[in-house]
């Protein structure tokens, strides 16, 4: 039946379109890559999937790689005496290069209600807390076919990504101390903004949240859009470019700057950033080679604890020069005053 094969093409998009893999260590399952893609490959073993089987029978002929711009990855795989390719990526970039649409009653044409219509389910999924993945597939009958053009939409994969429990006492303390949080992600804005709510990183559901299609130039932007960015705590859907652009900003608005990332495209923000900090286990070499520290644990926590503790280095330095500064100012002002009013009482060599 349709929705069988449609049950199977999910599957199949999650184990082949993917970089990422699960592997068994001791009984456990230990995971390699990005965290989206091992939640996917979660996902199909979940529904009785053989990862290693999957792709053994599609080995993967060619790829398209996912990319900031693009927000979408697409692979070309051998199925029986043809070809399948299959996509996966942002709902609104992957519906873009969908004609068709894969329903109960089989494939129709994508018409402008169908496309508006997930949209609007992407949207739902996004606003309470889901990171959204869309997913599409197409049979091509050579190797050399395009691989992100005239495909048939599948459907949604939503995954539950919580944040971790001890981070909201992490974002309460860098408000306390003074430190403005800014999430910056490629999400989608409604799932971004559920998640800066649960983080308390913004505590009004009215909050703005800038997506990247609104960003334009640095150097053409005007004093009040240099405001609307430096005043607001979520940015989605954004490329390194503009990334970059928004340290810089804050930068020349006085700002220390602090930059977490984990993958290539954060590289140059990581870079410009006062003090670029890239993570240990799930972070690329790019990132890491870039970088002014390496989280070991990935935790965000981390980042506050070393905040915490290098202020009290700074204040006990701050206090230890001027201690140095007051006792031998004083002593030279007494030596010099005693020789230069040439007074009877003068101080001995051990004093």
């Amino acid at each position: 039946s349709a929705d069988k094969k449609n049950a199977e093409l999910k599957q199949k998009a999650a184990i082949l379109c993917s970089t990422a893999d699960l592997v068994m260590k001791n009984g456990k399952s230990t995971e390699i890559g990005d965290p989206l893609e091992t939640g996917l490959l979660h996902f199909a073993v979940k529904e009785g999937a053989d990862i290693a089987q999957v792709r053994k029978d599609h080995p993967k002929l060619k790829e398209e790689p996912f990319s900031s711009e693009t927000k979408v990855m697409a692979t070309l795989h051998p199925s029986g005496n043809q070809f399948v390719v299959f996509a996966k990526g942002a709902t609104e970039e992957i519906l873009k290069l969908c004609d068709r649409i894969l329903e109960p009653t089989g494939e129709k044409n994508m018409d402008e209600g169908t496309h508006k219509h997930w949209l609007q389910v992407s949207e739902k999924l996004s606003a309470s807390g889901l990171r959204v993945i869309a997913v599409a597939y197409k049979e091509a009958t050579t190797a050399d076919s395009q691989l992100t053009s005239d495909l048939v939409f599948t459907g949604l994969i939503g995954l539950n990504d919580p944040p971790r429990p001890e981070v909201n006492a992490a974002i309460r303390e860098c408000h306390l101390a003074g430190i403005t949080v800014i999430m910056i992600t490629g999400d989608h804005p409604a799932a971004a903004k559920n998640i800066a709510l649960q983080l308390e990183i913004v505590d009004d559901d009215s909050a703005e949240v800038i997506t990247g299609t609104e960003m334009h130039e640095l150097n053409g932007l005007t004093n009040k859009e240099k405001t609307r960015w430096a005043n607001t705590r979520i940015f989605a859907r954004v490329s390194p470019k503009q990334k970059l652009d928004l340290v810089t900003l804050l930068q020349a608005q006085g700002n220390v700057v602090g930059m977490t990332g984990d993958g290539v495209n954060d590289a140059p923000a990581l870079k410009k950033a006062d003090i670029g900090i890239a993570m240990g286990k799930a972070g690329t070499q790019v990132a890491q080679d870039v970088a002014d520290m390496v989280l070991k644990d990935d935790s965000f926590t981390s980042i506050v604890k070393a905040i915490r503790q290098g202020r009290v280095i700074a204040e006990n330095i701050r206090k230890f020069i001027i201690y140095l500064l007051s006792c031998n100012l004083s002593e030279l002002i007494v030596v010099s005053a005693t020789a230069v009013l040439n007074l009877h009482f003068q101080l001995f060599p051990i004093q």
